[in-house]
């Protein structure tokens, strides 16, 4: 029984000739009291102990959320960045595709009628290769992105006590923000080589 208001309430001593309380009784109930007071203290121990672990579990989890938000940032800026310098790149070799092809254009035009669909056919190829690189650079972001995103996700450790579903939608609310931020990259990307075509 613990120490509580119905405890208290059904204690019932013995008064001995209208004037002492029964000595035994008195012991027996003191006694009691020591050992439920004993045992919450324990308990409340116990209760401490666990409380300083999850709250060492919890520090341990901001401490990994913060880190993933700037390994997240960083990839995030590498992958601009990647962007930006592939598409300056394709832009280049598409300026000097372009210029190769109307140079050969010029010198096919004075040549025999039939050469003209041959050099169309050669700017067509060239713009084709120019496409191709396109689509293997944002394939390229978009595995990266895939890489990360798988070592995002916790290892799952059966010593550990199971995550409550506040917890968890706290280490993961930021993920649908960084997908979007990774996901306009490659839309602008995509909107590029739509822009070629």
């Amino acid at each position: 029984m613990a120490l509580d208001k119905e405890f208290f309430d059904s204690v019932n001593i013995d008064v001995v000739k209208k004037k002492y309380y029964n000595a035994n009784k008195v012991n027996a109930l003191l006694c009691n009291i020591q050992q439920q007071a004993e045992t919450m203290g324990q308990e409340n121990e116990l209760l401490r102990t666990q409380l300083e672990a999850l709250n060492g579990q919890k520090s341990e989890i901001g401490d990994t959320l913060l880190s993933a938000r700037a390994l997240a940032k960083k990839i995030e800026d590498q992958a601009r960045a990647q962007a930006e310098e592939t598409i300056r790149q394709a832009q280049e070799k598409a300026d000097a595709i372009v210029r190769e092809a109307e140079h050969k254009r010029r010198e096919l035009a004075q040549s025999l009628p039939d050469q003209q669909e041959y050099a169309a056919k050669c700017v067509e190829n060239c713009f084709n290769k120019l496409k191709k690189q396109h689509i293997e650079a944002i394939e390229m972001l978009n595995n990266e992105w895939q890489d990360f995103l798988c070592g995002l996700m916790p290892e799952e450790h059966t010593a550990e006590p199971e995550q409550s579903d506040a917890e968890v939608q706290e280490n993961t609310e930021d993920m649908p923000e960084l997908r979007e931020r990774v996901n306009a990259i490659a839309k602008e990307l995509m909107e590029i080589l739509d822009k070629k075509q």
